[in-house]
């Protein structure tokens, strides 16, 4: 099947063609990477590439998950997910604290 999404830019794109009810059905997954910094707008940076299937340590499904897939027939709402550390802005150091 000839399907195919361009990204524009920095993002990242893929397409999944899937069956569902009887009908042919195609998935756009697209991918940005930002960075987050305070008082500073987002910094759109080269993307990061598209998952093709879920990445289980040591290589076995049974193992933990190391990075999830992108590709997925359907998700019923956009996927947003923050990887990164955080810090308290002069203050001392906190082995934990709440976020709201």
């Amino acid at each position: 099947m000839g399907t195919a999404v361009r990204a524009m830019g920095s993002a990242t794109a893929a397409t999944l063609a899937f069956r569902s009810g009887g009908q042919l059905r195609v998935t756009a997954i697209v991918k940005a990477t930002f960075i987050l910094s305070p008082d500073q707008p987002m910094l759109l940076v080269d993307s990061d590439p598209i998952v093709r299937a879920d990445e289980h340590r040591d290589r076995s499904p049974t193992s933990s998950l190391l990075v999830a897939g992108d590709r997925v027939p359907y998700r019923p709402r956009a996927d947003v997910v923050i990887h990164g550390h955080a810090r308290a802005h002069r203050a001392p150091r906190r082995p934990q604290w709440r976020s709201a």
